[in-house]
């Protein structure tokens, strides 16, 4: 791949004149197009530390953040239990109360129905006829004396009858009112403690909601550091002596080249200025931005400074000192790693 406007880079080099040499390059040149255009492409593969690092600081953020809200579940289900407990322990007196009242309801019941009865009689006897009945009995009076006295019992007679009515008003009104006062204590009780049970619900389910939260995050945290040790483990054991590998990598097709520089081929100057030699590969800058130091097994150091129309996406392009060593590459996949 060549990079627009700078020299253009060789895939295949010119060091002898003989027209047999030439053909042949020509041929490894074609096959080496064929290949890059119908070779199967796959997906940047990238695992970078920094990034798993970064998710697991998230990730403990959020487990604090839970952890704190399932403290506060706690207390506010241990202070919610604790109201419940009082709320039932209300119900229970204000419906022993309540008992007590309905037996004194019955109980005054049974009076009323009595003295609705001796009212009734009261009523009958008293009532019956009664002009006649008073007169005859003032003017059986036998003197002034007796007649004031006569008087004075019809009066009382009367006010006790007309007691015995309003008695017979308060008791009833007393009956209406035995229970019905402890009947709604009991209910606004009922109704308080079912509003409170039903908050003990959402908060017990919230709580093992976030609980479930929590355990989950944990199970999350610990893959990705099992995943990181991992990496880290990989890059010890790729890592070569006297560099330091970041742990990101890539997974890409790596094809190769060869810079003979001059005539045909060009001057062997990359997109970066460079010239083009051993370690120095073509990227996609949106992968892997030019300037980026990488490890690749199998080839070793190398610097991303060039670029070219075919290299897109999870390719990259080796540049090696001979054009037997680029037949040897040939294309293969290999594993990219970004060396800090």
């Amino acid at each position: 791949p060549m990079h627009r406007g700078a020299p253009r880079r060789m895939k295949i080099g010119l060091f002898s004149r003989e027209m047999g040499l030439i053909a042949k390059r020509l041929l490894v040149l074609c096959m080496t197009v064929g290949l890059v255009f119908f070779w199967p492409t796959h997906p940047v593969q990238a695992d970078d530390p920094k990034e798993i690092d970064a998710e697991i600081a998230n990730l403990t953020q959020q487990e604090e953040q839970l952890l704190k809200d399932v403290i506060g579940l706690e207390t506010a289900i241990e202070r919610n239990t604790q109201e419940l407990a009082d709320l039932n322990e209300q119900l229970g007196q204000a419906q022993a109360e309540y008992d007590k009242a309905s037996q004194d309801a019955a109980e005054i019941k049974k009076k009323l129905e009595e003295e609705s009865r001796l009212l009734n009689k009261r009523a009958v006897e008293m009532y019956k006829d009664q002009d006649v009945v008073l007169l005859l009995h003032l003017i059986s009076s036998v003197d002034l004396t007796d007649l004031l006295n006569r008087a004075n019992y019809i009066r009382i007679l009367v006010d006790e009858n007309a007691q015995l009515v309003e008695d017979y008003k308060e008791l009833k009104e007393k009956y209406e009112s035995a229970y019905k006062d402890v009947e709604e204590k009991r209910d606004q009780i009922a109704i308080l403690r079912d509003e409170v049970q039903r908050k003990q619900e959402r908060l017990s389910q919230e709580y093992e909601a976030k609980k479930d939260l929590v355990v989950t995050i944990k199970r999350q945290k610990k893959e990705l550091l099992s995943k990181a040790q991992q990496i880290m483990d990989k890059i010890k054991e790729i890592q070569p002596v006297g560099i330091t590998l970041s742990g990101k990598e890539f997974t890409m097709v790596a094809t190769a080249y060869f810079a003979g520089g001059g005539g045909l081929n060009g001057t062997g100057i990359t997109a970066t200025g460079l010239r083009a030699a051993y370690g120095i590969v073509a990227v996609d800058p949106r992968v892997i931005p030019l300037g980026t130091k990488l490890y690749i097994p199998g080839y070793g150091q190398a610097l991303a400074a060039d670029t070219g129309g075919w290299i897109k996406g999870n390719r990259i392009d080796l540049c090696f000192n001979s054009l037997e060593e680029a037949i040897q590459w040939g294309r293969r996949e290999v594993k990219v790693y970004v060396v800090e």
